[in-house]
């Protein structure tokens, strides 16, 4: 009553009366105006920007522009923080170039000592198999057409180590074909997250290991169903033909449905398009999902399956083994190798806890 009988009084000291449209009403509460608008207007004209500027504002006014001003400070501070988390996430081409053109060199006697190294040293360029859609580990560039990325690294070192420069030429493989273009002579060595396996170790021979990883399960980011590979039972699940996916998730899951796709590109479609429930390949190439599109996927539970050693493929029974061993040794002894990893891997993805260096040879 006594709250009615105030804004009564207010409005009636202001001139306002009852037949005015309520905009006008808003106008006075808000802004103190005291000279009536034209007749017939029913919208109040806009605030000019001379009245924000004049000092006798009212208190109002004030804590409008405030508001305002409070506004675009979020949009600020949001826009900065997007443009960092997409800064963190884009991997630093330089600091890559310089890492690849410092690297070891080979001495003219340890190339000599290798019938495969001084092949290649012969034909001039470094002809390897390998993909460029993978963002962590090798990754085309448009604007500058270089590849970029873990695997991308090493294949770059080695080509500098040899011939004393980054000529590398890339043929595109799957995991069905990393076999057949070593065998036919196609290229010199083969860089493609390449797990090392005793079925494989009969069609090829493989230097290194020079990374490990497990597999790892990616789902939707609203899918609240699978928490880990015992809710795979009964569920439709990606798997890559040609990788260890298939058989490690048949060890863990074997009630799950598997479904086969060719590249890995194919499975997140599916995924996509809900055809199926979950992926499951090496936990670095759902690292590489998760960086490329934020927000989209997420992996769920901890990765599982036994540590699965990368290693480079090379034509069967290669003398090039020992000669990219020792290679693999230098920069790992050096500290390339974490150094690569952190600016492929650990700044992308905001992993501060630098892997254990891979035991050459085992």
């Amino acid at each position: 009553m006594f709250l009615s009988y105030f804004m009564l009084t207010r409005l009636s000291g202001m001139g306002y009366n009852s037949t005015q449209p309520l905009g006008i009403l808003l106008r006075k509460v808000f802004y103190h105006e005291q000279k009536p608008l034209p007749a017939g207007r029913s919208r109040p004209p806009r605030l000019r920007c001379r009245h924000l500027r004049n000092r006798c504002r009212p208190w109002s006014c004030r804590l409008l522009r405030h508001q305002r001003r409070g506004r675009q400070g979020f949009r600020r501070r949001l826009l900065q923080e997007l443009r960092r988390y997409r800064a963190s996430t884009i991997l630093d081409a330089k600091a890559f170039d310089k890492l690849v053109d410092n690297g070891p060199k080979a001495d003219d006697d340890a190339i000599a000592a290798s019938t495969w190294a001084t092949a290649v040293k012969d034909a001039g360029v470094f002809k390897i198999g390998g993909v460029q859609t993978s963002t962590l580990f090798s990754l085309l560039n448009e604007k500058d057409g270089q590849t970029r990325g873990f695997d991308a690294g090493i294949a770059q070192l080695l080509s500098n180590y040899i011939l004393g420069e980054n000529k590398v030429e890339i043929t595109q493989v799957t995991s069905d074909t990393r076999e057949s273009v070593l065998q036919n002579g196609q290229v010199d060595a083969v860089f493609a997250t390449y797990t090392i396996t005793d079925e494989r170790k009969k069609l090829v021979s493989f230097a290194g290991p020079y990374y490990y990883t497990q597999q790892a399960i990616l789902v939707l980011a609203d899918n609240d169903d699978i928490k880990s590979v015992d809710d795979l039972a009964d569920k439709n699940v990606a798997v890559q033909s040609g990788s260890n996916g298939p058989a490690i998730l048949e060890e863990f899951s074997p009630k799950a449905s598997q479904q086969e796709f060719k590249t890995d590109e194919e499975a997140r479609q599916a995924l996509q398009q809900g055809r199926v429930d979950a992926y499951v390949i090496d936990n670095n190439m759902q690292q590489s999902a998760l960086v490329r599109e934020p927000g989209k996927y997420k992996i769920a539970g901890k990765p599982f399956g036994s540590k699965e050693p990368y290693g480079i493929g090379l034509p069967l029974d290669s003398d090039g083994v020992a000669f990219v061993n020792d290679f693999l040794k230098k920069i790992e002894d050096d500290g390339t190798w974490t150094e690569l990893w952190q600016i492929c891997i650990g700044d992308r993805t905001g992993d501060t806890n630098v892997p254990e260096l891979p035991e050459i040879g085992a």
